[in-house]
């Protein structure tokens, strides 16, 4: 299966340090490699990972990079059932993975949200559902690097269980002071904080001094309506397209 796996696409053999269900059929793994560092990575970047366990599904898949790139020796992600093989991983996971577990990454891709050329100044991260895996490792590279950056997170997701990775938050107060976050939930009866799906009116009352600021750079990553849906409303309010990117 090894040899399999790795003709896939993952290069970078590494083992299981932690595993944990980090909500709903969600998971959430924390890698060592067996040897030396990581591939250097970028914030917003995805890897292939594989996990090489008899219950795993074979083959690997891309996932965001949830970890800081500055921690070349951890690499984490998250990982949500919506399918068939998903489905599998996670329920490996869920049901006890062996000391050291073995997997593979493959090395890491795509863009990345900030870019060699990042101007500064504020920004507003639009998160829908699992979208959040994208800005995670952002976040933390923000805390690490930019703390006093004023940055916004606005997270649509459907029950305040899906919020699990915003436990790391509370330490924020103290390691990134620019950072603020909200959340608003569109199926859980018992949330008395903001509900309801995305538009022009809640991104506005909810960004408040943001949206007033000229030099916000607006980040969406969410399945496609919900991005969809987020771009056509900050174009009704005015934002420039250069200043709005949509990731995954």
């Amino acid at each position: 299966m090894l040899s399999l796996v790795l003709s896939v696409a993952a290069r970078v053999p590494c083992v299981v340090s932690r595993a944990l269900m980090e909500g709903p059929r969600t998971a959430r793994l924390s890698l060592r490699p067996v040897e030396g560092e990581f591939p250097a990575w970028a914030p917003g970047q995805s890897a292939m990972l594989a996990l090489v366990a008899p219950s795993a599904p074979r083959g690997a898949r891309a996932f965001p990079v949830v970890s800081p790139p500055y921690e070349r020796g951890r690499m984490e992600f998250l990982v949500k059932a919506v399918d068939d093989w998903t489905l599998r991983f996670v329920a490996a996971v869920e049901s006890g993975l062996d000391p050291d577990c073995a997997a593979l990454v493959g090395a890491p891709f795509g863009p990345t949200w900030l870019g060699s050329r990042d101007p500064g100044g504020p920004l507003v991260l639009v998160a829908g559902g699992f979208g959040i895996a994208a800005f995670l490792g952002l976040l933390e590279h923000l805390a690490w690097a930019d703390a006093a950056r004023p940055t916004l997170l606005l997270w649509w997701a459907k029950t305040r269980e899906e919020l699990g990775p915003s436990r790391d938050f509370g330490a924020y107060a103290r390691t990134f002071p620019g950072f603020s976050w909200k959340a608003a939930l569109t199926h859980d009866p018992l949330w008395d904080g903001e509900r309801g799906r995305p538009d022009a009116e809640s991104l506005a009352r909810l960004s408040g001094a943001f949206l007033a600021d000229p030099a916000t750079r607006w980040f969406v990553s969410g399945p496609p309506p919900m991005a969809k849906a987020v771009r056509r409303a900050l174009r009704a309010l005015g934002i420039a397209r250069r200043a709005a990117r949509v990731g995954s």
